[in-house]
């Protein structure tokens, strides 16, 4: 795909503000009804368990289950959640990944993605996605391959606590590109990177920078095209 392509499809991603992670409620189930010429947001709150659950950082709909992690520092385990009760139906463990900054999921029709893409001091040099096929989620245990990558726009790995414009929370798969969105706590952009999945170790390639007045911390694409 070429950068021109890359950006053009920017133009269908629908990015998502999100409530603080801090907050252990999510709204599942969110869907918009059409009644008329008005839309109305049905949706429902659940609390997470958090005895297992205690920093939820990112969530995907995969084949009609709802999957989360922890945080930083938490187990290498994607859990199913139930949507009514926020129990833990279910959990995957990455036997050979490491969760030392989690922050987003993602999927294609084959696979799942898990981004260690935390970066809040800036000075990580060890920024990958998780990958394995997407039939094995749910399984006890997956083994998974990985992509490290680093922006080729960086070039100071100073640690600055919450300064860096190359912080991200935000991945999302479509139309065969791995997008990620950075979190600029500086400028309150956005810088839009596709992630090379053909290699080992890649350079992230820049697309697009948008002004955003916020801090990108998820990302949905809208399939009907209307956003």
């Amino acid at each position: 795909m070429t950068q021109m392509e890359m950006r053009l499809n920017c133009g269908k991603i629908l990015l998502d503000l999100l409530l603080s992670r801090w907050i252990l409620v999510l709204l599942l189930g969110t869907f918009a009804v059409r009644v008329g010429a008005q839309t109305i947001d049905v949706y429902q709150e659940i609390e997470l368990q958090a005895n297992v659950i205690s920093e939820s950082s990112g969530i995907s709909l995969i084949d009609g289950a709802f999957w989360t992690f922890n945080d930083s520092g938490g187990d290498p385990v994607l859990y199913q959640i139930d949507t009514l009760t926020g129990s833990v139906l279910n959990q995957t463990l990455l036997v050979n990944a490491q969760n030392i900054d989690w922050e987003a999921m993602a999927f294609s029709d084959d696979e799942v993605f898990v981004g260690d893409i935390g970066n809040n001091q800036g000075s990580r040099q060890d920024l990958k996605v998780y990958r394995f096929p997407r039939e094995e989620l749910g399984n006890a245990e997956v083994q998974v391959d990985s992509v490290l990558f680093h922006y080729p726009e960086q070039t100071d790995f100073t640690p600055t606590s919450l300064q860096t414009n190359f912080d991200a929370e935000a991945l999302l798969f479509h139309d065969g590109t791995l997008f990620l969105f950075t979190k600029n706590w500086s400028n309150l952009q956005t810088t839009v990177y596709g992630i090379p999945l053909d290699q080992p170790e890649v350079a992230a390639q820049l697309i697009s920078t948008i002004q955003v007045d916020g801090w990108i911390t998820d990302a949905t694409y809208d399939p009907f095209g209307e956003q």
